[in-house]
């Protein structure tokens, strides 16, 4: 982080929507500076379905390797079995990646978290 500003907004640039997520959550010094500079991403698109208990989220990334009209992923947010949880899974082209299950809260409160980084470090064009 002791390069110079442009040096780091140039290799923001340069890497995808989902390694700045992951980046983000490195360090605060690294959350902050995303935060400020608000880096442009590959995100195209997103997709958001609604149910009584799930929260379905297709992402579309414009570079990467990605087909530019096919969804890059799905992250589905829905209701566990047991009360008061809720399970996150990541639906790829070859399979279903369970990612978390957590007991306490609802799973649009974690959907709604997500979705706030994601609108947070996007550069809105005027």
């Amino acid at each position: 982080m002791d390069m110079p500003h442009i040096v780091m907004t140039k290799i923001m640039g340069n890497v995808g929507f989902l390694a700045i997520l992951n980046l983000r959550k490195t360090c605060k010094t690294f959350r902050n500076f995303i935060d400020d500079v608000k880096p442009i991403n590959d995100l195209k698109e997103l997709r958001i379905t609604l149910g009584h208990f799930y929260v379905k989220v297709e992402v579309f990334l414009d570079k990467n390797g990605y087909d530019a009209d096919r969804c890059s992923f799905v992250s589905s947010y829905q209701q566990a079995p047991d009360d008061n949880s809720w399970l996150i899974f990541k639906l790829y082209n070859d399979g279903v990646e369970f990612v978390k299950k957590m007991d306490g809260g609802e799973f649009i409160d974690a959907f709604f978290h997500d979705f706030e980084l994601i609108l947070k470090n996007q550069k809105w064009l005027t």
